[in-house]
């Protein structure tokens, strides 16, 4: 959706501002500006301080009498100056807009940064109720509430066509309406928005983007951030993108499309979704109930949970994908629900790639709980369990399935393609006991299901004696050697597993085999191969001078031996090319299992 300011163009006016300079003098130093009072207007007023700043000028806040609203009355604030405007804290000042104007405009070519501020009550026909930003606009430590763009974009933040980039921090956006984009509007041609360590939370947009709207050819970065109940009267609840998205660490929880997308529409540009969790979305009326899709998405390492399309006729609880390519990598998606494809939906002439990633107990009241396919889909190393009405339904087109488990599940539709070493505890999903694939034979999952082993998601672990463990040669192009769900490996010359969860055997005990001094200041260890992970502490003693030096390492697995040489420059020399005078021991401790290990080695005076 293109919104524009002006009916046939956008006009650019560029002030040119000139500082004299005395030939003695250099440019006048920046100023900081102290707001007194709440009033609209006249001394002392905030309105006041931004009209007199300078460029670079800096606005503070000693209000006295104390006071918490400034409530605006004769229209928005105009920023066309380059400022920093601080405000005492967002719980501790509010700047209203008197359900009659939005709070600040921001001019182009201006770098302007706001923190410490409430803006709320802001309301205005156009775009921007909160915030129209045509500069580089910063928003940190603020809150941007109840705010309302009726026929535009941007209930929170409208960023402009040619504005610089916005960035938005450990702030709240809660409560704002727009036509597109209730929290914020991002357009096309404008610079990158950046959302980091903020919540987005009960906004609205009558058209799309219930969060964020972000247009074409824009850039969006969302961190560290939460959605959640946010919702859009057509697409896109959480957020609605046409342009470039990248989500990490993330929670998109409770929002709600009446169409598509409960939480993400990825409408035709290009999105990646890193280390995070959509639960609890919804497409009352539409498809993907998680993630619609019609562009090009990376999930990994995330988690996709009861998230809902339209149970009585649509599709892709967790995600709907139209067009593709779509790949999940080490995720999980479980407890989704749709009509068709309660976890994947994937439409005719579109393309979806699983690896590593378990799908546990999820819906397709039509068909395919799992995975339901209509075009082409390639899964490896992955884990299908409790999936009600089929792990995978291949209604058209092709599925080929390689190192994966089908723990009570059914699989239907057209045959699947066996590509090797899969493991069916019964015979639907891979059919014949062919190309080193097992059937009818049980999966050995933990009955436990989905838990905490490590890693971004949860897992299911194998239980001892699993007939997955070991089923994949070592190696077999494509599925071993490989990393699990976790970002576990199989160790060298080990089979690997099937599913999404790689077991490792443990040693019982590492030895530290070789430890040499040389030159006085290096520590040189040689070590045999512990178990992945384990942290192996040192610490450098020397008489008369305590402990010089410390700190741990990961111990790598993997390989038949390490080594690691640590340089003490703490410990004290005579000089650099003669022996310490004292004796010095290195320390070592390593748990594996139950069994903590102490190791020490002495180093003589004179080395």
């Amino acid at each position: 959706m293109n919104l524009r300011r002006g009916v046939l163009a956008v006009l650019t006016v560029v002030a040119m501002a000139t500082t004299f300079v005395g030939m003695t003098g250099g440019p006048a130093a920046a100023a900081t500006l102290t707001v007194t009072n709440c009033n609209d207007s006249g001394s002392g007023s905030l309105r006041a301080a931004v009209a007199a700043a300078a460029s670079g000028d800096t606005i503070m806040f000693g209000l006295s009498p104390a006071c918490s609203v400034i409530k605006l009355t004769t229209g928005e604030i105009a920023i066309t100056q380059s400022m920093t405007i601080t405000g005492p804290g967002a719980a501790a000042l509010a700047v209203s807009g008197n359900h009659a104007s939005r709070v600040f405009n921001v001019s182009a070519g201006t770098v302007v940064t706001i923190s410490g501020l409430t803006i709320e009550n802001a309301s205005t026909t156009g775009s921007g109720g909160g915030i129209l930003n045509d500069g580089s606009l910063t928003v940190t430590a603020s809150t941007l509430s109840n705010n309302t763009a009726s026929s535009g974009g941007g209930g929170g933040i409208f960023n402009d066509f040619g504005s610089g980039p916005l960035t938005v921090t450990a702030s709240t956006l809660s409560g704002n309406t727009a036509s597109v984009g209730g929290g914020i509007y991002n357009n096309f041609g404008s610079g990158p928005l950046t959302v980091t360590a903020s919540t987005l939370t009960n906004n609205n947009a009558s058209i799309n983007g219930g969060g964020i709207y972000n247009n074409f050819g824009s850039a969006l970065t969302v961190t560290a951030s939460t959605l959640t109940n946010n919702n859009a009267s057509i697409n896109g609840g959480g957020i609605y993108n046409f342009g470039s998205v990248t989500v990490t660490a993330s929670t998109l929880t409770n929002n709600n499309a009446s169409i598509n997308g409960g939480g993400i529409v990825n409408g035709g540009g290009q999105m990646t979704v890193t280390a995070s969790t959509l639960s609890n979305n919804t497409a009352s009326s539409g498809d993907g109930g998680g993630i619609w899709n019609v562009g090009s998405l990376t999930v990994s390492g995330s988690t996709l949970t009861n998230n809902t399309a339209n149970t009585s006729s649509d599709f892709g609880g967790g995600i709907y994908n139209s067009g593709g390519p779509l790949t999940v990598t080490a995720s999980t998606l479980s407890g989704n629900t749709a009509a068709h494809g309660g976890a994947i939906f994937n439409n005719s002439g579109s393309s979806v790639t699983v690896t590593a990633s378990t799908l546990s107990g999820n819906t397709g009241s039509g068909g395919g709980g799992g995975i339901f396919n209509g075009g082409s889909s390639t899964v490896s190393g992955s884990t299908f369990t409790g999936n009600a009405h089929g792990a995978i339904i291949n209604a058209a087109g092709s599925v080929s399935v390689g190192g994966s488990i089908f723990s009570g599940d059914v699989c239907g539709g057209t045959a699947i393609t066996d590509a090797g070493f899969n493991l069916d505890s019964g015979h639907s999903c891979v059919t014949v006991a062919a190309n080193g694939s097992k059937i009818d034979t049980p999966a050995g999952l933990d009955p436990a299901g989905l838990a905490n082993h490590g890693g971004p998601t949860q897992t299911i672990a194998l239980v001892a004696g699993s007939a997955a463990i070991g089923l994949v040669p070592n190696p077999t192009a494509g599925l071993c050697p490989r990393m699990d769900q976790r970002g576990v490996a199989n160790g060298p010359g080990q089979a690997c597993d099937a599913g999404a969860y790689q077991t490792v055997p443990q040693q019982q005990s590492a030895t530290i085999f070789e430890v040499k001094f040389n030159e006085c200041m290096f520590l040189h260890v040689g070590y045999n191969r512990f178990p992945n992970g384990t942290i192996v502490h040192w610490t450098v003693t020397s008489n008369g001078f305590g402990t010089v030096d410390s700190g741990q390492y990961s111990a790598i697995g993997g390989g038949i031996h390490g080594s690691k040489t640590y340089h003490f420059l703490s410990i004290p020399l005579t000089t650099a090319l003669h022996p310490e005078p004292v004796q010095s021991h290195a320390h070592f401790t390593w748990t594996i299992g139950t069994t903590t290990t102490h190791y020490t080695v002495t180093r003589d005076p004179g080395c």
